[in-house]
């Protein structure tokens, strides 16, 4: 940085203006001699000062300045270091071979290149094996399959549409995995419907089942051995792999006409049952004093709610017979047989039996249930014959009894015999019934 003015003018001054010369106020103001001293003595000695201070102030700007040179040399020293160092790591970034670290685990991008076309090479002779054709924009979403007839590939639309198989028989034929999803539909048939074992159906595995109109046995599911599918019944059967099991969808409805045994099926909290017992045959009268009552109805009983609880794994089933009509003179129909399910139970009906003279059978032996089948009708001796009585809204008309013919049997389940006069017999009961339904 120059010196400021009053710096530079007091040089000027000390250099061209004080010497030894004569004083003269006109020709030579700085001169010393002749009287010069006492005017430019302290003048000289304060420029002398002010330019020995300026150039004190230049010393110490010039070490500050030589400092700083110093540093900057220092920092552009630091800075080279820096930038070779960058210029190394860039270097082994770019280039190093493989096996050698840039940094902690990490390789240079010469390796990443390498072994990128490595794959592509591998991945490029993949393709060429697959013999993939070519994929464009049309492809998306498409999946790659051979062709029909097996000599190449082609890229097919995902079919998304929803589907529903039905496989429909009459007979067991296993259920294997390759029925996942699909409807088994029995139309008919009694029998054991057996499934592959629950690792081989694996995992995730569906399918329902639809019953027609037989017993169909299932083996094993739910936790329980050989329980029974019962007509109408449907459900879905779902595995894990370990474990076969089954959701009621819709319930059964099975009529028991012969005694056997009910065989609880799993899935349901609730089941409905209607019992009718055995009808009663019809009495036979001997023409003259006695007459032939008609049997008496089998009870109905009806079971809306039965907790499952309530019932047995395997509950006996007990169908009531049919009580048979009167053959020999003056004698009484047989009873009808009660009809149980386990404890629960519908008794029979009471056997036709004779009446006095004038006298005839009762009109209705329906017993007291809300729900009944008809008695058989009366013949009375010096009267008339009388028709069998009708049933409730699910009952069954009793038999017409008969004077010189045979009383008539009685016409559906539960339903009495008609009594006769003098005719080959008093007509037969109607055997008993269980009616079972699941309810879910």
């Amino acid at each position: 940085m120059p010196f400021g003015q009053t710096i530079l003018d007091a040089i000027d001054r000390l250099k061209n203006k004080y010497n030894n010369g004569a004083y003269n106020p006109a020709t030579n103001p700085g001169g010393f001699d002749q009287d010069g001293h006492p005017v430019n003595f302290f003048p000289a000695l304060t420029d002398t000062a002010t330019v020995a201070e300026g150039a004190a102030d230049k010393a110490d700007s010039a070490n500050s300045a030589a400092e700083s040179a110093a540093g900057s040399a220092g920092a552009a020293g630091s800075a080279r270091t820096a930038a070779e160092t960058a210029r190394d790591k860039a270097q082994a970034w770019a280039s190093a071979d493989d096996g050698v670290e840039v940094e902690p685990g990490l390789f240079s991008a010469k390796v990443g290149a390498a072994k990128a076309k490595t794959e592509a090479d591998r991945a490029q002779g993949y393709a060429a094996a697959l013999n993939l054709p070519p994929i464009t924009a049309a492809d998306a979403l498409k999946y790659w399959r051979v062709t029909a007839d097996g000599t190449g590939t082609e890229f097919v639309a995902l079919d998304t549409t929803p589907s529903l198989v039905r496989s429909a028989r009459t007979s067991n034929t296993q259920i294997v995995k390759a029925d996942q999803g699909n409807l088994i539909e029995i139309t008919a048939g009694t029998f054991t419907q057996t499934f592959a074992s629950p690792s081989d159906l694996g995992d995730g595995f569906f399918c329902y089942v639809k019953n027609g109109s037989g017993d169909v046995t299932i083996p094993a599911s739910d936790g329980r051995n050989n329980w029974i599918m019962y007509p109408g019944e449907m459900r879905l059967f779902q595995c894990d792999g370990t474990t076969l099991r089954s959701i009621v969808l819709a319930p059964f409805y099975k009529e028991f006409i012969a005694s056997g045994n009910f065989i609880k099926p799993p899935g349901y909290g609730v089941f409905g049952a209607i019992l009718f017992g055995g009808g009663g045959g019809g009495g036979k009268g001997n023409g003259s004093n006695l007459g032939g009552q008609g049997g008496r109805a089998g009870s109905v009983i009806i079971y809306p709610s039965i907790a499952s609880s309530f019932l047995a794994s395997s509950s006996g089933v007990t169908v009531g017979a049919a009580g048979s009509g009167a053959t020999a003179v003056g004698t009484s129909g047989t009873a009808g047989g009660g009809t149980f399910v386990g404890v629960l139970g519908a008794s029979g009906g009471v056997g036709g039996q004779t009446s006095q003279a004038g006298q005839s059978g009762p009109d209705t032996q329906g017993g007291a249930e809300s729900f009944s089948s008809g008695s058989g009708g009366s013949y009375a001796i010096g009267g008339s014959a009388s028709i069998g009585q009708p049933g409730s809204t699910f009952g069954f008309r009793g038999g017409n009894s008969g004077i010189a013919a045979s009383g008539e049997d009685g016409t559906g389940r539960s339903a009495g015999g008609g009594g006769t006069g003098t005719g080959a017999k008093g007509g037969d009961g109607v055997a008993g019934e269980v009616r079972m339904w699941g309810i879910i």
